[in-house]
C-alpha cells in the first residue's frame, strides 16, 4: 500500500486517537471521582463533600444535628428539647405565656419563617405577635423546609391548633424543593443528607410520595446502597429523574466508561436550579390544597413571599401561575431595602429586617 493510501486510511482515525488520548488523560485527572473540586458523575456514592459525609457518620450512630430530629413523615421537625420549642412544637419567644388571646394565627414555613440566625424573640413571627392586640402568634417554620413540608407540617397541627388565620411563608429561591426528595441531589454543597417526602402531580390532581427514609437505619441504607438510592428516588425526587444516568449505580450506563462525558454529565447535572415552570405550576397546586383545607376548617388562608435578597434585586415574584390560588402579601418585599445590616452572613434576615418585616405584616391584620 502506497504512502499516500496509507496516510488517507490513517488520517480520519487521527481525532479518534486523540479523542481517546484526552479521555484517558481527564480519567487520571478525575481517580479520586472529582475534578476541579466538583464530585464527577455517576454519584455513586451520593455524597457531594466532606460535611454530607461527616453526618453520614453521626446518622450511622443514631445522631442528628442542628437543632432537629429525624420525622418519618416530614423527614426532620424541632428538637422537643430545645428551650424554644412550644407545646405544638412550635418556635417560641419565652413571652408566649398567659392566657390564650382571641385570635389565633399559625404561620408555616421554611427558615425566613423560622428565623434563622436571629434568636427566637428576634424572629419576625415574635416580633408581629407582639404588635398586634387580640392576635397569638404561632411560628411554625423549620429550617431547610419547601412549601410542602410546610404544608405537611400544617395538616400535622391543624387539629389542636384552632387557627384563625393560616400563612404560609414563601421564599422564592426555596421553592425548588417541592420537586426534592433527597436534600444534596438539590443543593450538592448541602452539609445534610437528609430525605424527605414531595407531592407529584398525577391525574390531575395532587398525590403525596412518602419520605422513602422511614428511619434513620434508612437514611444509612440509601446512602450507601446505590440500587436501592436510585429505586427510591428515579421518578420522585425531580433532580435525580432530570439526570438519572448520574445517579445510576457506577458502570450500568453507557456515560460512565467515558471520563470527559463523565465530567459533561456531571457539568449538565448541576446546571443552575431555579424556580422554573415545573416548580411555579406545582407551587400553585400545593397552594390552592391548602388553601382549601385551611378554609374547611372556617380559618383565612394567605400566602407571605419573603424574598431572599437576590429575589429583591430581580423583582420579578409572584409569577402571574400564582394569580388567583389565595391571596398572597407582599408586603415584606417593600419593607426591606439594600442595606447590609438587613441580612446575617448566611444569606437571612438580621434582627432588624424581622422587625421591618413584622411591622409591614402587622398591618394585614390591624391597619391603624
Amino acid at each position: 500500500m502506497s504512502k499516500a493510501r496509507r496516510r488517507a486510511y490513517l488520517l480520519p482515525l487521527l481525532p479518534i486517537g486523540l479523542l481517546v488520548l484526552a479521555d484517558v488523560g481527564v480519567g487520571l485527572a478525575i481517580r479520586d471521582g472529582e475534578f476541579l473540586g466538583r464530585r464527577i458523575a455517576p454519584f455513586d456514592p451520593p455524597l457531594f463533600n466532606d460535611a454530607q459525609r461527616e453526618s453520614l457518620a453521626r446518622v450511622r450512630r443514631g445522631e442528628v444535628r442542628g437543632g432537629v430530629v429525624f420525622d418519618a413523615e416530614l423527614g426532620w421537625l424541632p428538637d422537643p428539647s430545645r428551650r424554644d420549642i412550644g407545646a405544638f412544637g412550635e418556635r417560641v419567644s419565652g413571652s408566649d405565656e398567659g392566657p390564650r388571646a382571641a385570635k389565633r394565627l399559625c404561620v408555616f414555613g421554611g427558615s425566613f419563617t423560622h428565623g434563622d440566625e436571629v434568636t427566637s424573640t428576634e424572629a419576625w413571627p415574635a416580633v408581629l405577635d407582639g404588635l398586634l392586640e387580640g392576635w397569638d402568634v404561632l411560628n411554625f417554620g423549620v429550617s431547610a423546609y419547601g412549601p410542602d413540608q410546610a404544608f405537611l407540617r400544617w395538616r400535622s397541627v391543624a387539629d389542636r391548633v384552632e387557627a384563625d388565620e393560616v400563612w404560609l411563608g414563601v421564599m422564592p429561591a426555596a421553592t425548588p424543593r417541592v420537586l426534592s426528595v433527597y436534600r444534596p441531589a438539590l443543593r450538592h454543597h448541602d452539609p445534610s443528607i437528609a430525605f424527605k417526602p414531595r407531592f407529584v402531580t398525577r391525574h390531575g390532581g395532587l398525590e403525596l410520595e412518602s419520605n422513602p427514609a422511614r428511619t434513620l437505619a434508612d437514611v444509612v441504607r440509601l446512602v450507601e446502597d446505590q440500587e436501592a438510592f436510585f429505586a427510591s428516588t428515579y421518578g420522585v425526587d425531580g433532580f435525580v429523574t432530570r439526570w438519572p444516568s448520574a445517579y445510576r449505580p457506577f458502570g450500568t450506563h453507557w456515560s460512565h466508561r467515558s471520563a470527559i462525558a463523565r465530567v459533561l454529565l456531571a457539568r449538565m447535572e448541576g446546571a443552575e436550579r431555579g424556580p422554573d415552570q415545573e416548580v411555579v405550576e406545582l407551587l400553585r397546586g400545593l397552594i390552592i390544597a391548602m388553601r382549601e383545607e385551611v378554609e374547611a376548617r372556617g380559618a383565612t388562608f394567605r400566602v407571605v413571599l419573603l424574598p431572599d435578597r437576590d429575589t429583591l434585586v430581580v423583582g420579578d415574584w409572584p409569577p402571574a401561575e400564582l394569580d388567583g390560588t389565595a391571596p398572597i402579601v407582599t408586603a415584606v418585599s417593600g419593607a426591606l431595602a439594600g442595606e447590609d445590616e438587613l441580612w446575617r452572613p448566611g444569606g437571612h434576615y438580621s434582627a432588624h429586617a424581622n422587625a421591618r418585616a413584622a411591622a409591614a405584616l402587622a398591618a394585614v391584620l390591624d391597619p391603624k
